[in-house]
């Protein structure tokens, strides 16, 4: 992909919100997308795919621009350190997972670092 990210759902109107994530985070954002479109319905809610970080900052910046909908508020899931998505969200703005070591099935481990849907929703409508 040479832009290194793509709009994966859309809203019919201007974004108020970007969801943005990669790999397996993806699945997580399109569900927190659903949770805080179900509390706040008149929101407009973008999730972008980003396979290829880099590739997608090393865009022009009219073609980041486009995606990300500014002055829409980003949020970024990382199932993994924050450590270079403030290019485009600020830290209460970044759902990551900043230790290792815990052992288990995934979705109990990321269930107890907090790294869910429903926690990386309920930072977004904190942040309303």
């Amino acid at each position: 992909m040479a832009l290194g990210a793509y709009v994966l759902r859309n809203t019919p109107k201007e974004p108020d919100i970007v969801l943005v994530a990669s790999g397996s985070e993806v699945s997580l954002a399109l569900k927190a997308a659903d949770l805080v479109t179900a509390a706040k319905p008149g929101l407009g809610i973008r999730v972008v795919s980003v396979p290829d970080r880099n590739a997608f900052f090393r865009a022009p910046a009219p073609v980041r621009a486009a995606i990300l909908s500014p002055p829409a508020k980003v949020f970024v899931a990382e199932a993994g350190i924050a450590m270079g998505w403030e290019n485009i969200a600020p830290a209460g703005q970044i759902l990551s997972i900043e230790r290792f070591g815990e052992s288990g099935p995934g979705d109990k481990v990321a269930a107890h670092l907090g790294f869910t849907a429903e926690a990386f929703a309920a930072q977004i409508l904190a942040s309303l």
